[in-house]
């Protein structure tokens, strides 16, 4: 397994990984029609505008098979995050690679990437009741931080997304 940045020419497998990630993790949490309508043909397309501009920080796993998951990271976005702060913007593994370790050396990439853009802490949201995803970031050390759960609505449905944190005692620690 190699972890690499995002290319131009890996936008389809980004964007296949991204929606069935998505019908997979969020079964019961969307609505069914709005998961079956999601379009990799439409991925594709936000996926190489996202990696043609080059603002965001993207890496994939790749293997001899192809892509098999990809995180998005970079400083935190919210209004309320210090300048040291961090956050995985979008994170996601191809549901077949699920389990396999995938997800841990995309994330030991990450938090050295993180190190090298000197953040103390490390943020992301998570829709709520998505448990697989919570479990997995619970074992990296984040947690729930109390208090930030904003609603809002996707695919005709009202969602909640809860924001995980995991703070760093020091820079070395991020990097290890």
């Amino acid at each position: 397994m190699r972890i690499r940045l995002a290319r131009y020419a890996d936008a389809l497998e980004v964007a296949s990984i991204h929606v069935h990630a998505w019908q997979a993790a969020y079964a019961g949490i969307l609505a069914d029609d709005y998961l079956v309508n999601l379009s990799v043909k439409e991925k594709t397309a936000y996926w190489e505008q996202v990696i043609q501009q080059g603002h965001e920080k993207i890496l994939v796993a790749e293997s001899p098979d192809g892509i098999q998951g990809w995180v998005v990271y970079g400083h935190a976005r919210d209004p309320d995050a210090l300048p040291d702060t961090g956050e995985i913007h979008a994170f996601y593994v191809c549901p077949k690679c699920w389990g396999q370790g995938i997800g841990h050396a995309l994330w030991r990439e990450c938090r050295g990437r993180l190190a090298a853009l000197r953040c103390k802490e490390v943020t992301l949201w998570l829709l709520e009741g998505n448990q697989r995803a919570a479990l997995f970031y619970e074992s990296l050390g984040f947690a729930y931080e109390f208090g930030s759960r904003q609603i809002f609505r996707l695919g005709g449905r009202e969602v909640a997304e809860l924001r995980y944190r995991k703070c760093f005692g020091n820079l070395e620690e991020l990097a290890q």
